[in-house]
C-alpha cells in the first residue's frame, strides 16, 4: 500500500482539520508514493526509535510530536536532531505527524486519558 492510502486511511479517522492552528501536521518526512509495509506509532521521534524503527524495517513512522517544528538551519550530522533527520532519509522511512487532531478526535487520547 502507499503512504498515501495510509494516510488518506488514518485521515479518515483522525482528519487534519481537527488540528489546532499552528500545529506541525501531515507528512513531515519522505514521500505519498513510498511503498509501506510496516508502521510504526511513536510520540516522540528519538535516536532510539529511529534505531528501533530501522532494526524493524519499519517504513512509515506516524508520531504525535513532530520531528521538525522550527526551521532547520543546516544538516550537520554532528548534530544529534540532524543525525535523526539523516538516518530516516538514508534509510527511506517517512514520518507522518497528527499532533492535537488525535487528541480531540473522538476514541483520540482525550478519551484515553479520561
Amino acid at each position: 500500500m502507499l503512504a498515501s492510502e495510509v494516510i488518506k486511511r488514518y485521515e479518515a479517522f483522525c482528519p487534519q482539520e481537527f488540528s489546532m492552528e499552528g500545529d506541525s501536521r501531515g507528512l513531515q518526512i519522505g514521500t505519498l508514493d513510498k511503498g509501506i509495509q510496516r508502521v510504526m506509532v511513536a510520540l516522540d521521534i528519538r535516536e532510539e526509535t529511529v534505531a528501533e524503527a530501522i532494526e524493524k524495517g519499519v517504513d512509515l513512522i506516524i508520531v504525535k510530536h513532530a520531528p521538525i517544528f522550527r526551521p532547520i538551519k543546516d544538516l550537520v550530522a554532528s548534530r544529534p536532531q540532524n543525525q535523526i533527520y539523516i538516518d530516516l532519509i538514508k534509510h527511506d522511512i517517512a514520518v507522518y505527524v497528527s499532533h492535537t487532531n488525535i487528541d480531540i478526535v473522538e476514541n483520540g487520547l482525550n478519551d484515553w486519558f479520561c
